[in-house]
């Protein structure tokens, strides 16, 4: 909402100023902390200019923030918008902060100094909390991690044989992951050539029972 009193003063000189009028006579205007209009200009990394507006303390390098202008030195007396009012009142907050560190004692920086120190402190504790409970996380998350691995035959032959892995938990473990569709058989189908996945048995132990015919063959 926008006070009353605010108004944007337009005076011969050109300028334009936003302020809060205190009272007003025939031949004079008493205005409180009076602030000017001011146009920047920035680029960005395109190269392109964009133009914007800034408040500018009108009684800068004074202690006054009251002052009186003349009537016939005022051109016009116009309402601020929202947005004006909001900036105007943004900029006499940021004066007034500035203020009150100047003004502070050198006791009072050692307070603030120290409640900034405890703030960092208490940051930094927040974080290396959170830091530790996301480790936690992934040490359980670790615990269940699954992988895959490709054997040769012969390496899962001989890591059965050697009592590292069980036969009946990989058989359960196969079974397990067998695939369903239509078409699939349980046993490998000699008439297939091997070119279709239905033509390949899911079971492990119709392979490994095929190789150890062949070694006691060849022995």
């Amino acid at each position: 909402m926008i006070p009353n009193s605010y108004r944007i003063l337009k005076l011969r000189s050109g300028e334009q100023l936003i302020c809060e009028i205190k009272n007003s006579s025939k031949d004079m205007m008493k205005v409180k902390r009076p602030m000017a209009f001011r146009s920047a200009i920035s680029f960005d990394g395109m190269g392109n200019q964009k133009e914007y507006t800034v408040l500018r303390d009108w009684l800068n390098h004074t202690n006054e923030i009251e002052t009186g202008i003349p009537r016939d030195f005022i051109v016009s007396i116009l309402v601020p918008d929202e947005k004006i009012s909001g900036m105007y009142d943004r900029e006499k907050e940021r004066e007034d902060e500035e203020t009150v560190i100047r003004d502070m004692p050198s006791s009072g920086f050692d307070s603030l100094k120290s409640f900034l120190q405890n703030e960092v402190n208490e940051t930094l504790k927040d974080l290396d909390e959170e830091e530790e409970n996301k480790n936690d996380l992934m040490d359980e998350q670790q615990e269940l991690m699954v992988f895959s691995l490709a054997l040769p035959m012969e390496a899962l032959k001989k890591m059965i044989e050697n009592d590292i892995l069980n036969l009946s938990d990989l058989k359960d473990a196969l079974e397990s992951q067998k695939p369903s569709g239509e078409g699939m058989s349980e046993k490998h189908t000699p008439e297939g050539d091997g070119t279709d996945w239905t033509d390949w048995s899911p079971f492990v132990e119709d392979y490994l029972s095929d190789d150890e015919d062949d070694e006691d063959t060849d022995e």
